[in-house]
């Protein structure tokens, strides 16, 4: 996974010196079976991240014969200069600490304060 995003990042890089205006990145997430998965590893470390036309194909051909099933779709956009962010999976909000607050005007009263944290799982 680490040398997919490290590649990304090359080819956004390279986008950003040829001063486009924006550029389009359309990410799918797909639930595989163990050979067909296999099979992509091994593409993807013989052409450096770039699958093929024919690679391509085979995950499409997959899906049409329900051996495989596109789980996600995400079309990202950005400008020159602006950082995107994607994520897929959870996210839940939860009470990490609290703080211990205290005020008031004619008696000073000290209170509890909840910090709201996010968890985030998934890429």
């Amino acid at each position: 996974m680490v040398r997919v995003l490290s590649k990304i990042r090359r080819l956004l890089t390279a986008f950003k010196e040829s001063q486009l205006r924006s550029v389009q990145l359309e990410v799918s997430f797909y639930i595989l079976p163990d050979a067909l998965e296999d099979e992509i590893v091994l593409a993807a470390r013989r052409s450096q991240g770039v699958l093929e036309r024919k690679t391509l194909a085979r995950i499409d051909a997959a899906v049409e014969r329900s051996e495989a099933r596109l789980a996600r779709k995400a079309l990202l956009t950005a400008l020159s200069q602006q950082r995107v962010f994607l994520h897929h999976g959870t996210e839940r909000a939860y009470v990490s600490s609290y703080h211990q607050v205290a005020g008031g005007d004619q008696q000073v009263v000290t209170v509890a304060r909840p910090q709201v944290e996010v968890l985030r799982a998934g890429l």
